[in-house]
């Protein structure tokens, strides 16, 4: 396993998910100590709850994304070794330097819409978000966009009571459907860090209603 790799994680935000790709919380890596292989991830969200769904021995998966080379990902398969309110200790397995996907909790949305502006030009087309995730957004619309249009939507929301987000989008890649249709894969542009946390939250609470619905 690539050391220097670790090492040079220290100080980067993070994603921890569940060994099966469920979000769990925004976190930040705040140390690595080379001769027991130990990292350490501190609670970036504030958001105890979400935390304390992390235990000893359960396997996560750390999620960081570079600052200086776009699209690029380094996934982390990991055992948690103590875990606290505030911190967890995890021994690293595996480690994995990949292209970004928007396979990383995806989450279905299914909510109508418009595209208020087009490139900054008013619009007012109407679509369907189909899915979410940390790094972008999927839509379905039967306007026609080009790859590289920027998107925009103005007081969006996710989920019922949730925060509402104007945010803008890139059209990374075009699929054609049925009826004159055609699936758009964005990426978010220019997310605050406020905004990428309170998806992260939309994410995980969507994820829970689905969870709690499938066991009824």
């Amino acid at each position: 396993m690539d050391e220097t790799i670790l090492q040079n994680s220290v100080g980067m935000r993070c994603t921890v998910l569940s060994k099966a790709n469920t979000f769990i919380v925004q976190g930040s890596i705040a140390s690595f100590e080379p001769k027991g292989q130990i990292l350490q991830v501190k609670n970036h969200s504030g958001n105890r709850a979400l935390w304390t769904y992390i235990a000893p021995d359960m396997t996560l998966k750390i999620q960081i994304k570079s600052p200086t080379q776009k699209g690029k990902l380094t996934v982390i398969d990991c055992i948690v070794t103590k875990a606290t309110g505030d911190a967890i200790l995890v021994h690293p397995q595996a480690l994995l330097v990949t292209e970004e996907s928007r396979n990383f909790f995806r989450q279905n949305v299914m909510r109508p819409t418009f595209i208020t502006t087009v490139n900054n030009a008013t619009a007012m087309h109407p679509c369907v978000i189909l899915d979410i995730s940390a790094t972008g957004i999927a839509i379905q619309s039967k306007k026609k966009y080009s790859v590289g249009d920027i998107l925009s939507v103005f007081h969006q929301q996710f989920r019922d009571n949730g925060p509402f987000y104007d945010l803008s989008f890139e059209v990374a890649r075009t699929s054609p459907l049925e009826r004159n249709y055609t699936l758009y894969g964005c990426q978010f542009i220019n997310l605050s860090e406020t905004e990428e946390n309170n998806l992260c939250s939309d994410i995980f609470s969507l994820q829970a209603v689905e969870l709690s619905t499938d066991r009824k």
